[in-house]
């Protein structure tokens, strides 16, 4: 008898299937338990949204910057252009804005 009170006063004692639901303690712990597995599953679901949020973030930024970076080459390679194009002849323009267009890393 001493023993069946004490498993019954463990909040992580399962009641046998045989109960039916006739004890409503055992009902009370069950649905407290189910709420703590629901509430942890929640906080689960939050931290994951948060961790995907701030990576979209991050890609956001990247793309913004990567944006910034390729408007950027164009003003520069308009602007070499355009310095070539006074400081060299027709011909010299030409091919040095071919040689710039397809070696895009010399600068």
């Amino acid at each position: 008898m001493l023993q069946s009170q004490l498993l019954h006063q463990n909040p992580y004692f399962l009641e046998p299937e045989s109960n039916n639901g006739s004890d409503p303690t055992f009902e009370s712990r069950l649905n407290k338990r189910e709420r703590k597995s629901e509430e942890k599953v929640g906080k689960d679901m939050e931290l994951e949204n948060l961790k995907l949020y701030k990576e979209n973030m991050s890609i956001i930024e990247e793309n913004k910057l990567r944006k910034k970076a390729t408007l950027l080459h164009q003003e520069n390679l308009a602007l070499m252009s355009e310095l070539i194009r006074k400081k060299f002849s027709h011909s010299e323009h030409l091919s040095y804005t071919l040689f710039l267009l397809q070696n895009p890393r010399i600068k």
